[in-house]
């Protein structure tokens, strides 16, 4: 992820979550490092999707990804946060 990139997601997870800056970096885990989790980190993907032009609104979550998603996001690096976003999205078998 580039610096410009990086630098969008960082601002759009300070808004969204209202931690500072400082408090949001590459390595940071919504859950252990923001306290994001539950349903307030399903908002947040869902805001992301929107923020960034990602179309979500033909996946249906509740079928197989929102319980896997809820599963692994408190230890996922915020820098790779899009890799939960539904078509980046792939189960741990």
């Amino acid at each position: 992820m580039n610096d410009s990139t990086f630098d969008r997601l960082k601002q759009f997870i300070v808004d969204r979550v209202g931690v500072y800056e400082e408090e949001v970096k590459p390595e940071s885990r919504l859950y252990d490092d923001l306290g994001v989790y539950g349903d307030d980190a399903t908002e947040l993907l869902i805001e992301y999707g929107k923020k960034f032009k990602v179309d979500v609104s033909k996946f249906m979550a509740a079928d197989y990804w929102l319980k896997d998603v809820l599963t692994r996001i408190a230890a996922h690096l915020i820098s790779k946060i899009a890799e939960l976003l539904p078509h980046n999205w792939t189960p741990i078998l």
